[in-house]
């Protein structure tokens, strides 16, 4: 039961950040974007300490689904679109230029919500097969 819950709770999160009218300005794709490319020392490690932190909870569901995939199968739920793969251990430099790549390249979502796009950042970037 308690895996059904977490799972609920996260997609709604995530689809309440996606389908939110106003995201406040501190917090889009944008502003997460600015200080990944920023010369100020300060601003580049909250960069990295978000993305680490993203990085470090879709790393956890991947683990997730590995562990409980007969679950997740016969409750037809997929934590896929919240995954990343990667073949190497990732740092936080590759994190950050990761995520400014993608934020240039997806000009249209920068309005988003930080989270949503920085989640879609790595699983684009780093499909799980």
């Amino acid at each position: 039961m308690r895996p059904y819950l977490f799972l609920s709770g996260l997609a709604l999160m995530y689809l309440g950040s996606a389908l939110a009218q106003s995201v406040p300005p501190a917090r889009t794709g944008k502003t997460l974007a600015e200080a990944c490319s920023s010369n100020e020392q300060s601003f580049v490690m909250r960069c990295t300490a978000y993305l680490g932190g993203v990085a470090d909870g879709m790393d956890f569901l991947s683990v997730y689904q590995k562990t409980h995939e007969s679950a997740l199968n016969k409750s037809r739920l997929t934590l896929k679109p919240f995954m990343f793969c990667h073949d190497q251990p990732w740092s936080a430099e590759t994190l950050r230029q990761t995520y400014v790549q993608w934020a240039n390249s997806n000009p249209s979502r920068m309005q988003d919500d930080q989270y949503v796009v920085a989640v879609d950042a790595l699983h684009d970037t780093f499909p799980c097969k």
